[in-house]
């Protein structure tokens, strides 16, 4: 089981900062969105509220739909309402979903790094290791904002690395 603030520190550090909780309507509630790259908000063709287009060709047209702090897929798109509560919990399942592997192959490099340098007296092979390590977890932490991005949007992308350095 991952520890609760493990989640917390996931979604407050590297997932709320990049993927805001979109469109709010006034019952507080929160209402599916189209991907901003999609045909359906680029063309000057379509107006919102799309009351003028066939549900299926909406559907198409805005894919992926998108509610909350970035859930897309199944059951999710045109007429779709979720409370604050159903997109938070979307967001930690998602997070456990993608931090359990994450954790089991953080678990197995920690136990070879740790082999490796008691067998090692070498101050530039620990150094090595060292930055090593440091450079394959920043590329870790990359991997879960893309993996619950879903898609690389520049400006976040640079926001995102200048986080990091």
């Amino acid at each position: 089981m991952i520890h609760e603030e493990a989640i917390k520190l996931a979604k407050d550090m590297l997932v709320k900062p990049f993927e805001g909780c979109a469109k709010k309507i006034p019952d507080g509630m929160l209402e599916a969105y189209p991907d901003p790259a999609s045909p359906l908000v680029t063309s000057r063709q379509y107006k919102y509220p799309y009351t003028n287009i066939p549900y299926e060709e909406l559907v198409e047209l805005g894919r992926p739909w998108t509610i909350g702090y970035g859930a897309t897929g199944k059951g999710i798109g045109p007429g779709t309402v979720w409370t604050l509560e159903q997109a938070e919990t979307a967001l930690d399942e998602h997070l456990i979903e993608f931090l359990v592997p994450l954790l089991k192959m953080f678990h197995h490099m920690s136990r070879k790094i740790q082999e490796i340098l008691t067998q090692s007296n070498s101050e530039v092979l620990r150094t090595s290791l060292k930055d090593s390590c440091l450079t394959c977890i920043n590329l870790l932490i990359w991997s879960l904002f893309v993996f619950q991005s879903g898609h690389e949007n520049s400006i976040t992308t640079y926001s995102f690395l200048c986080f990091f350095n």
